[in-house]
């Protein structure tokens, strides 16, 4: 977890910037964040892990889904992500929108 609160961007993983294989920290740190989002919304928020798993999505529409249900517009959740996952609680007895 600690390191989501040096990750040196906030931009969408698949925005405007480039990934290149030899920056392998930041591919871990991507890595990071995922895993951490993934499972902020599968103890958060179920029913919309489900939905997001159901079908497929455009890269906008998932964005726009999981910054709607963390009260965030899509372009200030890339920004306040890490934050959020940083103070959720992951004690297993999280609420809905913990962290926000």
């Amino acid at each position: 977890m600690t390191l989501l609160g040096s990750m040196p961007f906030k931009t969408s993983p698949s925005g405007p910037r480039e990934l290149r294989i030899s920056k392998k920290d930041e591919i871990v740190a991507l890595y990071v964040r995922g895993y951490w989002l993934t499972r902020f919304i599968a103890e958060t928020q179920p029913a919309l892990l489900r939905e997001l798993l159901s079908a497929r999505h455009g890269r906008r529409e998932l964005e726009d889904k999981i910054a709607a249900a963390c009260g965030v517009s899509r372009q200030q959740f890339w920004n306040d992500v890490d934050r959020m996952l940083l103070a959720w609680p992951r004690d297993g007895h999280s609420q809905a929108g913990a962290g926000r």
